[in-house]
Order: C-alpha cells, then structure tokens, then sequence
C-alpha cells in the first residue's frame, strides 16, 4: 500500500469523420456502450439514449473541421508489489 501512486492523465477519441460516427463504432464494438443500448431498447429508451449520447459526443468534439477529438481525463493507479 505504501506503493500506490495515482497521476491524472487525458486520452483523446479521434476519428476522421463526424462525432456521430464515432457515437456508431461506440454503440456497434464497445461493450458498456452495447450493453447500455441493449438495456435501453428493452426499457423501450433507445431513442432517449441515442440522442443523449448523440448531444454528449457533439458537445465534446473539440474538432471544428468536421472530423471528431474528444479528450477525456481518466485516473491512472499504480501499484508496486
């Protein structure tokens, strides 16, 4: 335990064509994404979270020549055994 060190570090989502693409790659090859589609079409809110995540990743995208980068910080944990 004395050897747990954290750092916050930035991951950028870049993808050559417009963040709804993305939000498709997402949806089609991204485990949590699939499994959060799949509970939401059986809640009958696929519509609402289509458009929920379609809104997030256009707010996101940084990009302004119609390609998608998203940042995103995440929290890196490092443990020495």
């Amino acid at each position: 335990p004395e050897q747990i060190s954290f750092a916050r570090r930035s991951w950028t989502f870049a993808h050559p064509g417009p963040a709804r693409e993305l939000l498709a790659i997402f949806r089609d090859f991204y485990g949590p994404t699939i499994n959060a589609y799949t509970a939401a079409e059986s809640a009958g809110h696929a519509d609402t979270l289509q458009a929920e995540l379609a809104k997030l990743f256009d707010d996101q995208n940084t990009a302004t020549d119609g390609s998608t980068s998203i940042p995103a910080t995440y929290l890196h944990v490092s443990v020495a055994v």
